[in-house]
């Protein structure tokens, strides 16, 4: 699993981007929560052997910037100052 924490706030939500890879499908979960306690998370599946990475964070950061109900415009490409696997 890997985890890219972005210092920057948007729209006043701490950003949080998971990835866990199966054999067969990549799952990427965006994760945004404020400090009054208000998150949104959503998690997006991919066949992992058909796309590369790049198209993968950009078809779910699409999603949720079309799902989210607080209107965070999330852009995955804003560098990540942790990560870790």
């Amino acid at each position: 699993m890997r985890e890219l924490y972005f210092q920057e706030k948007m729209n006043g939500f701490q950003m949080r981007l998971t990835s866990e890879n199966s054999k067969w499908y990549t799952y990427v979960t965006i994760i945004a929560e404020n400090e009054a306690g208000e998150r949104f998370e959503y998690t997006t599946k991919h066949v992992t052997f058909l796309f590369h990475p790049e198209i993968i964070l950009h078809r779910a950061t699409k999603k949720f910037n079309r799902k989210n109900p607080y209107g965070i415009s999330f852009d995955w490409k804003k560098k990540a100052d942790i990560i870790l696997e």
